[in-house]
């Protein structure tokens, strides 16, 4: 009787052993379809042949029933195993690619699994923002470091421009870049924005007493220059001297007078690439007399990039905001002369209007 029992249990094992590779076996057999929509067609005989390819090959099971193994007609062979997932049943066929049962899956339908099978991340997550430069040439700089690995890794970060002023917004979009990589994520959100606040910024307007700051170092700046330059002359037989920026020859001469006219703010539009952001000029005329003759001069004196601070701090300078210095150019025939080919002529690339205090 045991013996009968052992016998038949052993008879039904073997039946689902064969009834699984029977099952396996079935499963395999048919037409495949790669993304190409080339058919690769698997037949119950134990052979296979590949749409458009040169001669037919063979295939089988291996031992464990799993695994496949398919011998073109060069006699190279390769292994593949069938898998199953939403988009139905597909094997892996080397560089022929994925090939689906019946049909190769539409790009939405790829898709549509991609994002369910996507691991969810947050990207703004302990993100940080650095921002960098003057209003309205700030730059914001995306500091990931305390975020977690997948975003590091994973996530790119961009802005909608390049330059920003205080007050505006910047709109940072992230990014996944692994579109070919085995894990997929998914984006929790796509944007955030940050406000532009607190930056020191270029002068785009002056008041008053920012006016009278820059007009008190303004008085020192053109004093110095006017008895830099008659120093020079009293000590040469015929020197040259430098008068508010106009070359003119003196011996032992004097000013007779130096009077400052109109002032001007220029201001660089922002589509503009120029180092000189904004001026501050201030007209100057003056008569000077000579053993050579006497003279008039006219001259523009700038005080270049103006900046001011949230403290209330204004500096300037034309290549260090410490030092506070000046642009000093020069005209041979009159105010207004100066005025239009030193002023007026920057329109194209500056805004341009008169300080009235």
């Amino acid at each position: 009787m045991k013996k009968i029992i052992c016998l038949v249990l052993t008879a039904c094992m073997l039946s689902l052993l064969f009834c699984g590779c029977g099952s396996k076996e079935k499963a395999l057999i048919g037409e495949w379809y790669n993304e190409k929509e080339k058919c690769l067609d698997v037949r119950s005989d134990g052979t296979w042949k590949l749409e458009d390819s040169y001669g037919t090959g063979k295939w089988k099971f291996l031992d464990d029933n799993e695994t496949v193994e398919f011998t073109d007609f060069y006699g190279d062979t390769q292994e593949t195993k069938i898998e199953e997932d939403e988009l139905g049943e597909s094997i892996d066929f080397g560089h022929y690619g994925r090939f689906y049962k019946d049909k190769y899956p539409s790009e939405n339908e790829i898709q549509k699994q991609r994002l369910k099978n996507a691991v969810s991340i947050d990207p703004f997550k302990n993100i940080q923002y650095e921002i960098s430069g003057i209003s309205p040439y700030c730059q914001v700089t995306v500091n990931t470091q305390n975020c977690n690995d997948d975003v590091q890794r994973y996530v790119t970060f961009t802005t909608d421009k390049e330059y920003y002023k205080n007050g505006e917004k910047a709109v940072i979009t992230a990014t996944v870049s692994n579109e070919n990589d085995e894990q997929s994520f998914v984006l929790k959100k796509k944007n955030q924005k940050k406000k532009i606040n607190g930056q020191a910024e270029y002068a785009e307007s002056i008041t008053a007493d920012e006016f009278n700051k820059i007009c008190s170092e303004l008085n020192d700046f053109v004093s110095g220059n006017v008895s830099s330059a008659m120093k020079e002359a009293d000590n040469s037989f015929w020197s040259e001297g430098t008068v508010l920026g106009n070359r003119v020859n003196l011996y032992q001469g004097s000013i007779k007078n130096c009077d400052r006219h109109d002032a001007y703010i220029q201001v660089l539009k922002q589509d503009k690439n120029r180092e000189i952001k904004n001026k501050l000029s201030f007209v100057y005329s003056g008569k000077y007399t000579s053993t050579n003759g006497n003279g008039n001069f006219y001259s523009l004196v700038s005080a270049i990039n103006i900046v001011k601070y949230p403290d209330g701090t204004i500096k300037w300078g034309g290549k260090s905001l410490d030092e506070k210095d000046f642009e000093v150019e020069a005209s041979s025939e009159s105010v207004e002369h100066c005025v239009t080919t030193l002023v007026m002529c920057n329109s194209a690339d500056y805004n341009i209007s008169k300080v009235v205090f």
